[in-house]
C-alpha cells in the first residue's frame, strides 16, 4: 500500500484496487454452477438457526476486531512521524510494520495451539482480548521511540492474529454443518461492518478530540468485548 501510494499517488492505489476487483470476477466467472440443494436454500428459518448466543458473540468479536483495527490505523502512519520513529515518506513505513507481522505471527503461535490442541478457546480469546487491551492502553500513555512502538504494535498483532486465526474455526465448529456457510456469510458481514465503523468513528474521533482520544475508544470497545465473551459458554462445537 505505502510503496504504491508513494509511486502512483492515492488515485493510483484505488486503480490497482479496481483492477484486482476486476481479476477476481474474471475467476469467479470461471467457477462452475452449482444448484443449492434445499437445506441450503436462504430462509428465516436458516437465518435464525445461526443467530445462536455463541454465533452473534462471535459475529460481534470479529466486527470489533476490525474496528479497533481501523481506528488504530488511521493513527498509527501518523504516530510513526510525530515520534521520528521512521522518516515522512510513508514508503518507510514498511521497515516497522514487517518486522512486527513476523515476530507477531511467532508469538500467536502458542496460543493457537493452546486453543486448537487443547480446546482452550474461551480462555486464548481473552487472553488475546487483555493483551490487546493493554497494547491499546499502553500507547495511549507510553511515550514512543522505536523500540517502544515495536513492542507495543507487536503486542497488538501478536493479539489481532491470534483472534484471526481462532474466530473462523470457532464459527465453523459451532454452526451446524448445514449452515456454515450461512454462519460464515454473516460473519464476514460483522467484519467489514466493523472496518467501516471503525474509519467512521475513528475519523470522527481523531478529528474532533485528538490523536490518544481514539486509543480510549479502542480501549473502552475491547472492554467490553471481553465482558462479552466472558459470558460466552464454553461447550462442545456441534456440527462435526
Amino acid at each position: 500500500g505505502p510503496l504504491i501510494t508513494v509511486n502512483l499517488g492515492i488515485s493510483g492505489l484505488f486503480w490497482v484496487i479496481a483492477g484486482l476487483s476486476i481479476a477476481a470476477l474474471g475467476i469467479v466467472f470461471t467457477l462452475p454452477h452449482v444448484k443449492p440443494h434445499a437445506q441450503y436454500t436462504l430462509s428465516v428459518s436458516n437465518i435464525k438457526q445461526v443467530l445462536t448466543s455463541k454465533l452473534l458473540k462471535l459475529d460481534f468479536s470479529i466486527f470489533t476486531l476490525h474496528l479497533i483495527l481501523t481506528c488504530a490505523f488511521i493513527v498509527m502512519p501518523k504516530l510513526l512521524v510525530e515520534n521520528n520513529i521512521v522518516a515522512t515518506d510513508l514508503k518507510d513505513n514498511w521497515t516497522m510494520y514487517l518486522p512486527v507481522m513476523l515476530v507477531s505471527f511467532i508469538g500467536m503461535l502458542p496460543m493457537i495451539i493452546l486453543a486448537e490442541k487443547y480446546h482452550k478457546h474461551k480462555a486464548m480469546l481473552l487472553t488475546a482480548i487483555s493483551i490487546m487491551i493493554m497494547s491499546q492502553i499502553l500507547f495511549y500513555q507510553t511515550p514512543l521511540n522505536y523500540t517502544t512502538f515495536f513492542i507495543l504494535l507487536t503486542l497488538f498483532f501478536i493479539a489481532f492474529n491470534a483472534m484471526e486465526a481462532m474466530l473462523p474455526s470457532l464459527i465453523s465448529k459451532t454452526a451446524n454443518s448445514d449452515k456454515r456457510g450461512l454462519a460464515m456469510g454473516m460473519y464476514s458481514t460483522s467484519q467489514f461492518l466493523g472496518a467501516f465503523i471503525g474509519g467512521v468513528f475513528g475519523g470522527w474521533i481523531y478529528n474532533t478530540y485528538d490523536l490518544n482520544s481514539v486509543f480510549l475508544f479502542t480501549t473502552f470497545m475491547a472492554i467490553i468485548w471481553w465482558v462479552v465473551i466472558l459470558t460466552m459458554k464454553q461447550q462442545k462445537p456441534t456440527g462435526e
